[in-house]
């Protein structure tokens, strides 16, 4: 099995490869506020869970979240977003969690890689995504959580 920065190492390269330039300006494979990018995402390990309860022997999930993070564009000088601008950062939000829900699924890019069929078998979301509200001291940042579980090989 795959250590975690290995897999993380792994992720980024297909998230890098899916993302880069249309969706996303960086990706990062460990935790951090991506809060300087126009658009970004952070890998963050959130932790694993042994399963001994499988019957081919020990299983292990990889729990991951994906940061997803836009920033609203404000003119120089303005301290309030316009409605148009708002808009504007939360559907980039928006696209950026619909590709990588397509990169992960079944038959999605995170599948079809010869390096990620060695690494892990299937990829599930145990938890919906969650948009948080702006932080008071970042209030042009609009960041997105997407958790999901690798089940390693």
């Amino acid at each position: 099995m795959a250590d975690i920065n290995t897999t993380l190492a792994t992720l980024k390269t297909l998230f890098e490869a899916a993302l880069v330039s249309t969706y996303s300006k960086v990706v990062y494979d460990y935790r951090t506020f991506p809060d300087t990018e126009e658009t970004a995402v952070s890998l963050s390990f959130e932790g694993q869970l042994p399963d001994t309860r499988t019957t081919g022997g020990d299983v292990n999930y990889y729990d991951i979240t994906a940061v997803i993070s836009a920033q609203i564009a404000i003119a120089d000088g303005s301290l309030i977003a316009t409605e148009a601008a708002q808009r504007d950062a939360d559907q980039a939000l928006n696209d950026l969690e619909q590709q990588i829900y397509l990169l992960l699924i079944k038959g999605g890019a995170a599948r079809k890689s010869s390096v990620a069929d060695a690494s892990w078998m299937t990829v599930s979301f145990p938890e919906q995504s969650v948009r948080a509200p702006s932080f008071v001291d970042e209030p042009i940042t609009r960041i997105g959580q997407i958790p999901f579980r690798l089940h390693m090989k």
